[in-house]
């Protein structure tokens, strides 16, 4: 560094020090004498809030530039007021202050005050009370944006949170759209490092929860503050980020069974069980315009045991009798929840898969909380009568979905989401056969109906007949 440079180093830094000085001790301006304020005094001022930044000073060099500049600056902080006072010219003050703020705006560094470049050029960090005690909406949501340490929003977050999710739900699109955007931010930050995967569930958590109370809380009688369009913009948001923040935790390795579990349940009701809401039926399609092949899905279950799995889909929730209801009597079948029934099947294999679940009674619409305290447990068994219900008939059934959908499906494709649909469907097939195969159950007829309905494909059935020689 050339002796100029540092000599304009030193000159911002005094500027800085003695603008600091003037609102630590403003009553001085008053006074005929500022001589009389011992510098002592001053450098107790300052005392507690830079010895942390002294402590971070890499080198004694650094130390002594900050000493001399605070020297000089309590100088001119000294012989300004004292000029000030005894021209008592008001006009000349106000032209004096307006050209301190010119040559502020203008210089980058002068623009931040001493305690912002010392951290970094970051304000201080926002604190709760502040948060909690915003006079208005706009206000919390200002503050809200100028949060830069996650440590704090993480340590807060029980005070914090439902704030944000009343806001969420608040009058204002704009505000809540906003909100979502800062949801995403955080969530993004919060990738540097695992010790904020506590907050990534949370925020994830928050984005569900709010989904969760627009379409099926109180859906009926509860009238929206939005216009269709807005209502429809909003909940697009909430799912995308929802979706992309939570497959982003699986694919990372981040699933934790402590703070998944708030969740699981929601999201299962949530975009698979049938439900007679049209709020509920807006975001299953959203989600299934985002992600019609269930990668959310299928990176959840790679991490759950398959005791869990059965015990969330089959016992707790019932969502595998509503998402076979669903197929059974959509007009055109649903191809994402394909995904899921094939996604299902490949982890679980034929003999495992719990088919009896299928059928059983669609019980009442019941809340999260209501699901989540059942009395159920995941050693429960069915009874005997069950487990020894035919089960031939939904295996042919299943088969038959997944066949009629990968032949409906374009066979040559630049789709990069079709290829992956029917490349999980097939796997679907694949596991069926395996497992008629290895049980010697049906295997002969079920491979012929296979090649009989993809005799168009035979690319697709050399690939099944090679899987299965395999085995």
């Amino acid at each position: 560094m050339t002796w100029r440079a540092e000599e304009h180093k030193l000159e911002v830094l005094t500027a800085a020090l003695e603008e600091q000085l003037t609102l630590a001790y403003p009553d001085c301006v008053h006074n005929q004498n500022c001589d009389g304020v011992q510098d002592d005094i001053l450098e107790e001022i300052f005392k507690l809030p830079l010895q942390d930044a002294i402590r971070k000073l890499q080198c004694a060099e650094d130390y002594e530039e900050l000493r001399l500049a605070f020297q000089q600056a309590v100088k001119m902080w000294k012989s300004n007021n004292n000029n000030n006072n005894n021209n008592n010219n008001n006009n000349n003050n106000k032209t004096i202050c307006q050209n301190d703020e010119t040559q502020r705006s203008t210089d980058p560094i002068l623009s931040l005050s001493l305690f912002d470049q010392i951290q970094g050029g970051f304000g201080p960090p926002i604190a709760s009370e502040e948060i909690i005690g915003a006079p208005s909406d706009e206000a919390r949501l200002a503050l809200l944006g100028k949060i830069v340490y996650l440590d704090g929003l993480l340590m807060d977050w029980n005070e914090i949170f439902p704030i944000l999710r009343k806001d969420l739900n608040g009058p204002s699109f704009e505000n809540a759209m906003e909100l979502i955007g800062l949801h995403r931010k955080w969530f993004d930050q919060a990738r540097s490092s695992c010790e904020y995967t506590p907050l990534q569930y949370g925020l994830c958590q928050n984005l569900l929860e709010t989904i969760f109370a627009n379409v099926v809380v109180g859906a009926q009688e509860k009238e929206t503050h939005l216009t269709d369009k807005c209502r429809s913009s909003f909940l697009t948001s909430l799912v995308l980020n929802w979706r992309d923040m939570w497959l982003d935790l699986m694919l990372r390795d981040q699933y934790s069974p402590d703070l998944a579990q708030e969740m699981e349940v929601p999201m299962l009701v949530l975009f698979l069980s049938s439900s007679s809401s049209d709020g509920c039926c807006l975001v299953q399609e959203i989600l299934a315009m985002i992600d019609p092949c269930s990668r959310w899905f299928e990176a959840w279950v790679d991490h759950v045991s398959n005791q869990r799995l059965v015990f969330l889909l089959g016992t707790q929730t019932c969502t595998l009798a509503h998402l076979w209801h669903r197929l059974k009597t959509a007009v055109t079948v649903p191809v994402h929840l394909l995904s899921v029934l094939s996604i299902m099947i490949v982890r679980l294999r034929l003999s495992l898969f719990p088919w009896k679940y299928l059928t059983m009674p669609l019980l009442k619409e019941q809340t999260v909380e209501e699901l989540r305290s059942s009395s159920c447990s995941q050693d429960d068994v069915v009874d005997a009568d069950e487990t020894s219900r035919n089960i031939t008939p939904m295996i042919d059934q299943t088969l038959a979905f997944f066949l009629d959908t990968v032949y409906n499906l374009p066979a040559h494709t630049a789709s990069a989401a079709v290829a992956e649909l029917k490349l999980i469907i097939l796997h679907g097939i694949e596991t069926i056969l395996s497992g008629c195969k290895a049980e010697e159950v049906d295997f002969d007829p079920r491979y012929q109906k296979v090649i009989s309905s993809l005799k168009d494909q035979p690319i697709l059935i050399d690939r099944i007949s090679i899987d299965l020689l395999t085995l």
